[in-house]
């Protein structure tokens, strides 16, 4: 991972925040579709951090090394990835109980019913994934980091990551085939 220089110097920690809040909303985005929800939760995010003692601690401190930035960088999506594992099973509970279907969206329903269902169908296919390695380095290359962010980020070598990414994808697909073998994604591969 390479690292800017600008975040191991005196204001580093505000460096930081700018650097990867757009990452992390982007995370939360993708996932909720709902601005004030991404916002509540990118808040969570760096609140959690601050009141952490160890890495709230470093937060004040005039520079930070390398080492310790990557473990916070390490620890936020750790803790990015659970705020959304919870607020993705609030919302499933919420739908349950309340029996509630999402409105169509466009101007052709069957499209916006098909389009949720997809969606719908990836996020629980990502959720049923046992390996989080394989579901994390998906998530990673969709966000557009580069192989050696999202191998220093998971503790993987550079160059083991194709073949992770390959068998990534391959679970992705079964659980997904699986889970909606009516779509046509499935249906083109033979799920």
């Amino acid at each position: 991972m390479q690292i800017d220089k600008a975040l191991t110097e005196p204001g580093w920690f505000n460096e930081f925040v700018e650097r990867m809040n757009p990452k992390f909303a982007r995370y939360f985005w993708r996932w909720f579709s709902d601005e004030e929800r991404t916002k509540d939760l990118t808040n969570d995010l760096w609140m959690r951090l601050l009141r952490d003692e160890v890495l709230g601690a470093q937060t004040s401190q005039a520079g930070i090394s390398e080492g310790d930035l990557i473990h916070q960088e390490k620890w936020l999506w750790r803790v990015a990835e659970n705020l959304r594992k919870d607020e993705y099973r609030k919302d499933q509970v919420r739908k349950r109980d309340q029996g509630q279907i999402e409105p169509p969206q466009g101007k052709d329903p069957e499209d916006d019913l098909e389009r949720k269902e997809k969606k719908d169908c990836v996020r629980q296919a990502l959720y049923n994934m046992e390996n989080e390695k394989h579901r994390r380095a998906l998530e990673l290359h969709n966000e557009g980091y580069s192989f050696g962010d999202i191998a220093e980020i998971i503790g993987l070598k550079q160059g083991a990551l194709g073949t992770t990414l390959y068998r990534a994808r391959h679970a992705f697909r079964e659980i997904f085939c699986r889970n909606c073998p009516d779509l046509e994604v499935c249906l083109e591969y033979g799920g």
